[in-house]
């Protein structure tokens, strides 16, 4: 192994107990949580001294999340390690609102119940010689996956390609599998852990 390749798999071993872990949640204060029909009076049978507790309508949110993945990739016939940053964007919502956090590493991130958005990204450093990609992609998710269709473009090789991928936790993309096609190349698969920081903002639906 090349001592670029070493770096760049110690640098991935050394961040991984902080993937999915990082971000910052601001919880909007303008909307009040509940829905409730003024115009139909309560339940006859609510008892003297008790409150009507209106419907939760959950909670809308917004994510910008800068993610930097680390990895091997295989393309053409050949193993090498691929280190990528990206900027993720995310519109999802929850069925549960002025949840402080739903995750056990306090109020630093939010899980969604469902979301999508998109990514942009560059491969920062690669221990082979098939060129660095620009590239951009659609994600659907929930909280525990999501998948993903984008396209790539390699500017020294003038390479495209499109891919297909899959993730887990779909809040944190912690652990994907791509599988792409180069034109006029052979299939090619790519597998990473990510760290990223997310930038949330949550108000009541």
């Amino acid at each position: 192994m090349s001592p670029r390749a070493a770096a760049l798999a110690l640098s991935g071993l050394l961040t991984l107990p902080l993937a999915g872990c990082l971000g910052r949640v601001v919880h909007l204060p303008n909307n009040a949580p509940g829905r409730a029909d003024l115009a139909r009076p309560p339940p006859a049978e609510l008892p003297v001294g008790a409150s009507y507790e209106p419907r939760d309508p959950g909670e809308r949110l917004v994510a910008v999340i800068p993610e930097a993945t680390f990895g091997p990739i295989f393309r053409n016939g050949e193993w090498a390690l691929l280190a990528t940053g990206q900027l993720a964007f995310l519109y999802g919502d929850r069925a549960t609102s002025h949840r402080a956090d739903d995750l056990f590493f306090g109020d630093t991130r939010v899980a969604p119940n469902r979301a999508i958005g998109g990514a942009i990204g560059i491969d920062v450093v690669s221990t082979d010689d098939d060129g660095r990609r620009l590239t951009m992609a659609v994600r659907l998710a929930d909280t525990l996956g999501g998948i993903e269709l984008g396209y790539g473009f390699a500017p020294g090789p003038r390479v495209h390609s499109i891919f297909l991928g899959a993730y887990l936790a779909g809040w944190s993309r912690f652990f994907h599998v791509r599988v792409f096609q180069a034109f006029e190349r052979d299939i090619g698969v790519e597998i990473g852990l990510t760290l990223d920081y997310a930038f949330t903002w949550v108000w009541s639906k």
